[in-house]
């Protein structure tokens, strides 16, 4: 309980015990059918005793040391002094919010005046708990931006897209939180009459609040694909220097050993009266004129400032 109202969490739940729970607090059971499988798209519904409501929220797992991105959904039913939560594994925002809960930590800082409250409350947490993760992905970048500096652009290629991935799962998670959002809101504000005129004052704050940490993550995570996107062309430029400074090099070389193999063909060649072959020093004589041609082709290329 949290104050007046009745929050029963769920944790992958059968159809079977979905439709027990909602026939025991007699809620109109059509809005059980989503609460039993998960969800591609966000959803909402409004019933005539209940609010369903299906958001889906990034989340990092790290294995073997590389954070993967991965999707967690959360089901909402929104009745009188009910709310159901359903999801299909753990989280860690919703696992601390319930612990603080039941071990009574700070409970009187939430004040719920109705079930519509303790979602203001959940959804806060949850929102904290994903700019908390924003500011992680900065962290990452900055990071990444030293390494690209200090000469590790080839192993910062593989980091970048995984941070990629966490910026383009951040986007298509939150892709239509808002509009969800002012829905409810909305649906709220018609059928305000009934209750107290400071309940809605507190309400609409902390609507207002949840607006205002959602445009805080959106700004975070468009921050953060700006740097990531300049981060990558640096490492690009960087990964292409070098790769053309290694052709060149090899370039270089071809040509220094050109003239070189040009030499050792000529004199090799089966042909009588060959100048220089069969004198006594013939073989000293041929490395002297290869090692000054090589040594030519050098210094003309350090000259031209190719080396």
């Amino acid at each position: 309980m949290l104050g007046d109202v009745l929050w029963i969490d769920l944790v992958s739940p059968s159809q079977k015990e979905v439709n027990d729970l909602f026939k025991l607090y007699k809620l109109n059971n059509e809005a059980s059918h989503d609460l039993a499988r998960q969800s591609i798209r966000p959803k909402y519904a409004e019933f005539d005793d209940a609010t369903l409501i299906v958001l889906h929220f990034p989340a990092f797992l790290n294995r073997k040391g590389f954070p993967i991105g991965h999707i967690k959904e959360i089901d909402f039913v929104i009745s009188k002094n009910i709310i159901i939560t359903t999801r299909y594994e753990t989280f860690a925002p919703i696992d601390t919010l319930i612990r603080e809960i039941t071990e009574g930590h700070q409970l009187s800082k939430y004040k719920p005046s109705g079930s519509r409250d303790v979602f203001a409350v959940i959804m806060r947490r949850l929102y904290e708990h994903l700019f908390d993760e924003t500011e992680g992905i900065e962290h990452k970048l900055r990071i990444a931006e030293e390494k690209i500096f200090r000469g590790e652009e080839k192993s910062m290629v593989e980091n970048l897209s995984i941070i990629s991935r966490e910026v383009i799962d951040f986007k298509n998670a939150l892709n239509h939180h808002l509009e969800i959002i002012q829905s409810y809101k909305n649906q709220q504000q018609k059928s305000k009459s009934p209750r107290a005129k400071a309940n809605e004052i507190e309400f609409d704050r902390k609507i207002k609040e949840i607006i205002n940490l959602h445009g805080k993550i959106e700004t975070s995570v468009a921050r953060s694909d700006e740097f990531l996107d300049e981060l990558r062309r640096t490492n690009d430029s960087l990964l292409s220097a070098k790769q053309n400074e290694v052709m060149k090099r090899f370039t270089i070389l071809a040509f220094i050993f050109l003239p070189l193999n040009f030499i050792s063909a000529l004199f090799g060649m089966n042909a009588k009266n060959m100048p220089i072959i069969g004198n006594t020093h013939d073989f000293y004589i041929l490395l002297l004129l290869t090692a000054f041609v090589g040594c030519c082709t050098y210094i003309y290329f350090k000259f031209r400032k190719w080396l």
